[in-house]
């Protein structure tokens, strides 16, 4: 029984009051204080139904949030859209499609030709004559997976003496991205990406190890992890700092269980996405004074509506997220669900909107045209619509009402500028990813664990910003950082300036004997050998700023 519905069912005993003598006026009183306390429970217990409807929901059954949003405008199209309009943009989806920009790799595969030549000797039985080779007439492709491979390599390094013994040296180690630490930055780059973008636990990565044929300490792979933050938070420290004084920002934040001493306390892991950078940091406590130091300052910035963004958190402009409205009426739905229905539909109304103005690309001028001529009536009307509506003020009805009126300034500001989208879904978006993460590795165990676990998403979630594959741009710049590269031109390896370095000594073959040709300039550079020793033959000099340096095979 809905709040309305009891309340009608105690108006008569209201009317039956009135009828006692005023002798009774006492009676009257307790009578009155009585209702008074019966309204309260009849209202708390429909709170507490409408929560328990809401959750049974969520559970169990199919309601409004979880429907497909494009199957209702769909609906409606089928039935008054013209049907060549309905045709056209069918074959445009399916251009789209095609296109070769849709869901491009961000890594590239390894390339393979095989020629299968006609072998020789084969005759002909009709005319006895020679079957001859004329070359290829067509070619098929195949897609092939060749499983996780690791190499324990061994080095046999060369000694290099003249005969007088002027020279006398030793060929080079092979570099160490971490200090004596045997693994390269491929195998590093390949177990941070697989844990923080692949959700793929330290634990179970060592499992993969073992069935690839090496065992790596559990505790050594979070060395590895942690140690790899230390060199790269240089990069990220950049990071944050650019990401803070750009003109959009979108911010939220999110609890992390983070276990001390035996205890589990809940820490928040802060996100800040731009159109350049999206960028983490991890907090004890959440606040105004660390939303501020977060954010940094100016700009237009798009929240939840938390209580910690406020005038004294946010030095800029300042917009609600129109989503958040939306989901709680979301959740009145399903104890009033005539006016709730209404509500989502004001909200409908803009979202599709936004969608017109993505599929016709835009400005942010031309954007906020559209907004105006269309999105304001809209968002009019959805005021005027909760302003007449006076549902009980603790049931999820006059919740989302007042969360919406209280902050109706914040969640219009997209009708006064074209750059800011309506919703903070962008991050949420990526809070799932972390979420589905910690489902994995479940909580950060030290301080170490945490700011890496951050540092991590920083990058990771940067390079998929900019379709920069994370575990090649991991690996180059942990060489580059292990190489000195020059604290002043930290810019450089920033994910949307960096560019692969193609003169890194890269062994490619699994054969079991290789041999490998060392460039010779950049041996006379690495052991100090300017002055000791001349090329023969200075024309064929290599330049080893211009190839990759790969193994070939060898006879055993």
């Amino acid at each position: 029984m809905k709040f309305s519905e009891i309340k009608s069912e105690l108006a008569p005993f209201e009317a039956l009051i009135e009828t006692i003598p005023e002798d009774q006026i006492q009676g009257i009183k307790i009578s009155r204080i009585l209702l008074s306390k019966i309204d309260e429970l009849f209202e708390e217990l429909a709170v507490k139904e409408e929560r328990i409807s809401y959750l049974t929901t969520e559970l169990f059954g199919k309601n409004k949030n979880k429907e497909d949003p494009d199957s209702e405008v769909a609906d409606e199209k089928d039935q008054d859209e013209d049907p060549k309009k309905s045709e056209k943009e069918a074959k445009k989806r399916v251009e789209d499609a095609k296109s070769p920009k849709k869901n491009m790799p961000k890594g590239s595969a390894k390339k393979q030709t095989v020629r299968r030549r006609v072998p020789k000797g084969l005759k002909c039985s009709a005319c006895h004559g020679d079957v001859k080779d004329i070359g290829y007439g067509h070619k098929a492709s195949e897609i092939d997976l060749i499983k996780m491979g690791v190499l324990d390599r061994e080095y046999l390094l060369h000694r290099g003496r003249c005969s007088c013994g002027e020279v006398d040296f030793e060929m080079p180690r092979p570099e160490r991205v971490l200090e004596q630490r045997i693994y390269t930055s491929e195998f590093i780059s390949q177990l941070i990406v697989s844990k923080f973008k692949f959700h793929l636990s330290v634990y179970r990565q060592q499992k993969q190890f073992l069935d690839a044929g090496i065992y790596v300490n559990r505790n050594v792979l979070n060395d590895l992890v942690n140690n790899a933050w230390k060199e790269l938070e240089p990069v990220v420290k950049r990071l944050r700092q650019i990401a803070r004084e750009q003109k959009y920002k979108y911010c939220d934040e999110t609890p992390i269980c983070r276990v001390k001493k035996g205890k589990s306390k809940r820490y928040y892991l802060w996100c800040l996405h731009t159109e350049l950078a999206v960028v983490f940091e991890l907090t004890e406590k959440r606040n105004q004074a660390l939303a501020k130091d977060f954010i940094g300052e100016g700009g237009t910035v798009m929240t939840d509506g938390l209580g910690i963004y406020s005038e004294k958190s946010i030095d800029g402009v300042h917009g609600n997220c129109l989503a958040h409205c939306l989901q709680k009426f979301f959740r009145s739905f399903s104890s009033f669900s005539e006016e709730s229905d209404r509500a989502i539909d004001f909200m409908v109304e803009v979202y599709k909107v936004e969608k017109e103005a993505k599929a016709e690309g835009l400005s942010p001028e031309d954007r906020l045209a559209l907004r105006q001529k269309k999105s304001a009536k809209h968002m009019a009307d959805f005021r005027a619509f909760l302003e007449n509506l006076n549902p009980p003020p603790r049931s999820a009805l006059g919740k989302a009402i007042s969360y919406t009126l209280e902050r109706w300034k914040e969640i219009t500001l997209f009708l006064r500028d074209g750059g800011i989208e309506v919703d903070n879904n962008r991050v949420e978006s990526i809070f799932r990813d972390v979420k589905l993460g910690l489902k994995n590795y479940l909580f950060v165990m030290s301080d170490l664990g945490g700011e890496a676990m951050a540092g991590f998403y920083n990058l990771i979630m940067t390079c998929e910003l900019h379709g920069i594959n994370p575990q090649d741009y991991l690996a180059d710049i942990l060489v580059r950082l292990a190489n000195g590269h020059p604290a002043s031109d930290i810019d450089a390896l920033l994910p949307w300036s960096w560019k692969a370095d193609a003169s890194r000594l890269k062994i490619s073959s699994k054969d079991e004997h290789v041999e490998q040709e060392y460039p010779r300039e950049l041996l006379v550079k690495k052991l100090g050998l300017e002055g000791k020793i001349y090329f023969d033959d200075p024309d064929e000099t290599l330049d080893d700023g211009a190839h990759i340096y790969e193994m070939t095979a060898l006879s055993p």
